[in-house]
């Protein structure tokens, strides 16, 4: 069972990720217009942030079966993994407006 910090913590990691999925489906809109040799780019790198995001899914769910001490370790990778997401989204982003 969840503590109020961390169920606290869950929330606010599943509203990040929230906010990260609708930046990813602005960078889908985007790349769906783009021309044929740059879609396949843009797939790629969808492809890419897609998988960043079920990392940082599989991390949340670590989460909440963690209790503890580990719970500080858990934090940690799952704060970096969203950091990674939002630092990728940006780079593809940034990529797109090419």
């Amino acid at each position: 069972m969840a503590t109020d910090d961390q169920s606290t913590y869950e929330k606010k990691m599943e509203a990040r990720l929230r906010e990260l999925n609708a930046e990813m489906e602005v960078l889908k809109a985007k790349a769906d217009r783009l021309e044929a040799d740059a879609q396949e780019r843009s797939r790629t790198l969808m492809d890419d942030l897609r998988e960043r995001r079920d990392d940082i899914a599989q991390k949340l769910e670590k989460h909440r079966n963690t209790a503890g001490s580990a719970l500080d370790e858990v934090r940690r990778g799952l704060d970096a993994a969203f950091d990674d997401l939002r630092s990728g989204i940006r780079n593809a982003s940034e990529q797109l407006k090419e």
